[in-house]
């Protein structure tokens, strides 16, 4: 039983050597990146992100290759591309050949290198445009019950400097963060938010990536106003302010805010009003009562009463 155990072990491992020895075929993927670039141009196309390629070589070293192979980027020399006209546009180009010649400068790459995909690689420069954009913020923020801002959220640097194709460039007026959700949050926020790149893939450039945003979180304070109700007046078919009569006049307002904030509210700084019925009677003599805020930090709670009755005078 060893005997043929053995001589098992020794007909495989023969088998093995035999098929390692043999040029056997195995296809790779390698990203690319033009690289020297005139300082004067930018990369608006590129026609294709990685190249395929077919190495042949004795099983052994294909498997080595394998292996080891890390699948790092391919620099390709933008000064070494032909140019040709394609579109009615200026195209550089690098053919089959020339790819051979980088991928051949791999590590580990022996054997031969049998096929290449694309046969043509095109690439596009445009001159390049500079300018600094502000920083918007994109999400949505909600609170805690009886937590809010103290102050305007902040974002450091407030502005990105954006390099790309002039044509892109000329239109922004702006870059935005990356989404951000925050719910329900109770205490200030100091995180790092990634920029969204409008048009990484035609070659726009952002001075930073990502922003420092902070928002200052409080404890609410709770005050009530008491209000006059005004009369607005916006369309001509509605009658003079001076026929109606309202009832109650005045309205009971709730809000919240912080505590420094609410030390310096006033009555000026809300507004409660209707607006003036039209020539057609409000079915049941009713009107909603609405309120204006003009504090930025306040948040209203609830205002009694919603509803007003009215009669209008001859």
């Amino acid at each position: 039983m060893i005997i043929f155990l053995l001589c098992l072990f020794c007909s495989a491992s023969f088998w093995l050597f035999i098929k390692l020895s043999r040029d056997e075929r195995i296809t790779f993927v390698q990203p690319i990146k033009i690289i020297n670039i005139s300082s004067e141009n930018v990369l608006s196309d590129l026609s294709h992100s990685a190249v395929r390629f077919t190495l042949q070589a004795p099983g052994i070293r294909l498997l080595l290759t394998q292996f080891l192979h890390t699948g790092d980027t391919l620099m390709l020399d933008a000064t070494q591309m032909g140019y040709t006209e394609r579109n009615r546009e200026l195209w550089h180009y690098m053919p089959a050949n020339d790819i051979r010649r980088y991928l051949a400068r791999l590590p580990l790459m022996e054997g031969a290198i049998v096929s290449v995909a694309p046969d043509t690689l095109f690439a596009r420069f445009l001159f390049a445009s500079e300018k600094k954009v502000p920083v918007w913020f994109a999400g949505s923020i909600s609170f805690a019950p009886m937590f809010g801002q103290k102050d305007s959220l902040r974002l450091y640097p407030d502005s990105v400097t954006v390099r790309g194709p002039g044509h892109i460039v000329d239109t922004l007026t702006a870059i935005r963060t990356k989404n951000v959700q925050l719910q329900q949050i109770s205490q200030s926020v100091i995180r790092e938010v990634a920029l969204e790149n409008p048009a990484f893939t035609k070659g726009l450039s952002l001075g930073t990536t990502q922003v420092s945003l902070e928002i200052p979180i409080v404890e609410l304070k709770e005050a009530t106003f008491v209000l006059p109700i005004s009369i607005r007046r916006t369309d001509t078919a509605q009658r003079p302010d001076a026929n109606i009569l309202i009832f109650p006049a005045q309205a009971s307002v709730r809000v919240f805010a912080p505590v420094e904030h609410l030390q310096e509210l006033s009555d000026e700084d809300f507004e409660v009003f209707v607006h003036c019925p039209i020539e057609t009677p409000v079915s049941g003599n009713r009107l909603q009562v609405f309120v204006k805020n003009r504090s930025a930090f306040v948040r209203i709670g609830n205002m009694n009463p919603q509803f007003v009755e009215f009669v209008i005078s001859e």
